[in-house]
């Protein structure tokens, strides 16, 4: 087998556990993939990076300033004004990976994937101001309300892995367990006032 040099593209579902499930709900996953594959190994070295987004956010973040009217908050107009809050996950990750071969592999290289990476994760509460009339929510101050993290991300993947020796179909199916080592990259919390720095 000949080196081999690709780019992937993929798109995937996430599912919060453990303690990001009280915070966010589930989401989307878009990303792409840089693959190096030496002609003296099955081994693969990749580069990674994803973006993940949702809109299903569990912890509201700024119920101390919503009114009691639907919830809603004061503009600087003095008309009330909503803010949606999105999840929105940035992961930056370099992996290793071989295939375990199924079958023949005279009109395609498959089988099963494994790989295991290793990389950086930042996850953030992402409040939307769309009438642009609650100037409060700056950008320093939404530092102290969008529950910003990050820290090392460990990774494997599972899947089945399909590569056609003529280029005419390319796919791989799978799921991907993440673990994150993260902290709070912010050094107060204004809606519960801890100081974190």
């Amino acid at each position: 087998i000949a080196s081999f040099i690709g780019i992937d593209i993929n798109y995937g579902f996430g599912l919060p556990l453990a303690d990001l499930k009280s915070r966010y709900g589930q989401h989307l996953i878009v990303g792409s993939d840089l693959i190096f594959q030496p002609k003296s190994t099955k081994w693969a070295i990749g580069l990674s990076g994803h973006y993940g987004f949702g809109n299903n956010v569990k912890e509201d973040v700024v119920s101390a300033f919503r009114t009691q009217h639907e919830g809603l908050l004061i503009g600087s107009d003095g008309f009330l004004a909503e803010v949606k809050l999105k999840e929105r996950v940035y992961i930056a990750q370099v992996w290793l990976g071989t295939i375990v071969p199924l079958g023949s592999q005279l009109s395609a290289r498959h089988g099963i994937r494994i790989k295991c990476g290793l990389g950086y994760f930042k996850h953030f509460i992402k409040i939307l101001d769309e009438s642009r009339s609650l100037p409060q929510f700056n950008d320093e101050y939404i530092k102290g309300l969008d529950r910003r993290t990050g820290g090392i991300l460990i990774s494997n993947f599972t899947g089945y892995e399909y590569l056609d020796n003529k280029n005419r179909i390319c796919f791989y199916v799978g799921v991907e367990p993440m673990w994150g080592l993260g902290k709070s990259l912010a050094n107060v919390q204004y809606d519960t006032n801890p100081y974190n720095g």
